[in-house]
């Protein structure tokens, strides 16, 4: 199966949507996965974007909340013997 309709199925999106999102229609969408249209740098690309975009919203990442960000401090010369 293409590559971009088992992403497209196994995440239950629908042919128009996806193809909306890529930038493209939907039935230049349907002739990529059936093999009937090779798959252009555009469409590989369209399709990465998508994906990117898609994951970040199906994680809910770009309204996660602030990590704090914590700062090791690295061990001093004199406590810390390599090899010992």
């Amino acid at each position: 199966m293409n590559t971009i309709k088992e992403f497209r199925i196994n995440n239950k999106i629908k042919q128009k949507d996806l193809a909306k999102e890529m930038g493209i229609s939907q039935g230049h969408l349907s002739m990529v996965e059936n093999g009937i249209t090779p798959v252009s740098g555009k469409v590989s690309r369209a399709f990465g974007d998508a994906v990117y975009r898609y994951a970040f919203e199906k994680v809910n990442i770009i309204d996660a909340p602030e990590m704090e960000v914590v700062e090791e401090t690295p061990p001093h010369s004199e406590h810390y013997h390599q090899g010992s």
